[in-house]
C-alpha cells in the first residue's frame, strides 16, 4: 500500500463516514455550526473616530476550537466506555510539585462514575500508578502525551471529519499509521499521522 492509494476513498465510504460522524451528539457541532445572526451596525464614514472611552477592549477568543480534543463531547462519551492511556510529560515547569513527581508515569482516563474527586477547571481526572500505588490525579491535558500506537491496537481519531471514529492499526508507513475503519460492514484503510491518534484500552 502506498500513501497515494489511501487518499482516494469511494464516495460511498465517505458518505458513511460523514454519516457516522454526523450522528455524534449535536453539542459537538454547535460551536462549529452556529453563526452570528445579530444585526450589523452600518459602517461609519471613513473619517469617523470613535471616542476613546467608548472603544471596546479586545476580547480573547475562547471558542471550543482552542480546547483540547479530550474535552470534545464525542471523546468524553467514548472515555466512559474505554480508557485512553497517556505518558505524563513536560512537568518540570508546572510549579506544582504534586504533578512534577509523576513525570514519566503512565496515566489513564477515568469514567465519570469512577472518579473520586472533581477535576480542577480545565483539567481531567486520571489514574496514575507509581511504586505499585494507584492514585487519581487532576491534571491539565497539556502534560498528557498519548501512547504511541502499535500494530493491532485499537485507536480513536482525534481530528478532522473522522473525529471520534474508532479503528484498528494495520501497519506503519514512514510517519503515517495505516488504520482500518469499519462502518456498516464496509472496511477502508486510511492513513493518519501519530498526532491524530490515541490508543484505546478496555476498562478494567
Amino acid at each position: 500500500m502506498t500513501l497515494g492509494s489511501c487518499e482516494f476513498e469511494s464516495l460511498t465510504f465517505d458518505q458513511k463516514l460523514r454519516s457516522f460522524v454526523g450522528s455524534r451528539p449535536k453539542a459537538v457541532e454547535t460551536s462549529r455550526l452556529i453563526t452570528d445572526t445579530r444585526p450589523r451596525t452600518p459602517s461609519p464614514p471613513p473619517d469617523f473616530t470613535p471616542p476613546q472611552d467608548q472603544t471596546p477592549e479586545p476580547v480573547a477568543d475562547l471558542s471550543s476550537e482552542h480546547r483540547h480534543w479530550i474535552f470534545s463531547t464525542i471523546i468524553q462519551g467514548l472515555a466512559q466506555q474505554k480508557t485512553i492511556p497517556f505518558y505524563i510529560k513536560h512537568t518540570h515547569n508546572t510549579g506544582d510539585s504534586t504533578i512534577g513527581e509523576y513525570g514519566g508515569c503512565t496515566a489513564r482516563t477515568v469514567p465519570i462514575d469512577r472518579c473520586t474527586s472533581v477535576p480542577r477547571k480545565g483539567e481531567i481526572i486520571v489514574n496514575v500508578l507509581k511504586s505499585n500505588r494507584r492514585k487519581q490525579l487532576s491534571i491539565h491535558p497539556r502534560y498528557l502525551l498519548p501512547w504511541e500506537p502499535i500494530i493491532g491496537s485499537e485507536v480513536v481519531i482525534l481530528n478532522g471529519v473522522s473525529l471520534g471514529a474508532v479503528g484498528v492499526v494495520k501497519a506503519r508507513q514512514e510517519k503515517y499509521w495505516v488504520v482500518t475503519l469499519t462502518l456498516n460492514d464496509e472496511s477502508r484503510d486510511l492513513m493518519f499521522e501519530e498526532k491524530d491518534l490515541a490508543t484505546l484500552e478496555d476498562l478494567s
